[in-house]
């Protein structure tokens, strides 16, 4: 059995890929280990780690997938029940979405996702209770007539609860055209699109 973990007195630093527990962390008073990664790869190379981290990349990526399939078909349950209750979403606008405003923007329907491809992806465990996923995204979509490109960088925080993964936290960031050193020409043109 897992032991549960306080997650709203986590510190995730996502720039210097640190991650702890304060206070000790376990609810059940134990000693804190530790901080343990293991760095995984998704794509050519091999996964490395334990047949337990590899089972628990494979179905926090499916997951993944099956979030990016709810969001182009609209179905907003399926959504929900994957997302925590104190999710936060930050937009490569800088706009932040909580669970109760990102879920909002879904069931309005203002913004249609056509489709969304990720690249790169790599993905960090932390003890067996914490998935990091980041790399880069395509998203298309449609807002009234109008038709949008985003690439972001993204960053997905993914958290172990009784019931299954759940996302907890989400940012994108626009990705720089390496010819202008600025934002895509397609961001650049569009605007930023929630």
């Amino acid at each position: 059995m897992l032991p549960a973990i306080t997650f709203q007195h986590c510190i995730f630093s996502v720039n210097t890929s640190i991650f702890f527990l304060e206070n000790g962390g376990l609810a059940d008073g134990g000693e804190p280990s530790p901080p343990r990664s293991t760095r995984c790869r998704i794509g050519d190379e091999a996964l490395s780690g334990s047949t337990e981290t590899k089972a628990i990349i494979d179905r926090v990526l499916k997951l993944d997938a099956m979030r990016c399939d709810a969001i182009v078909a609209g179905d907003v349950k399926t959504l929900d029940s994957m997302i925590a209750d104190d999710f936060v979403y930050t937009h490569a606008s800088g706009h932040v979405d909580t669970k109760e405003t990102y879920m909002a923007a879904r069931r309005s329907g203002s913004v249609q996702f056509v489709k969304f491809e990720r690249e790169n992806v790599k993905a960090r465990v932390f003890h067996s209770v914490v998935v990091f996923l980041s790399g880069q995204l395509r998203s298309w979509l449609r807002t009234g007539q109008q038709e949008k490109t985003n690439h972001h960088h993204f960053t997905a925080v993914w958290i172990k609860t009784a019931e299954d993964w759940r996302l907890a936290n989400f940012e994108a960031t626009n990705i720089a055209d390496a010819k202008t050193n600025g934002r895509t020409q397609e961001k650049a043109a569009a605007g930023a699109v929630r």
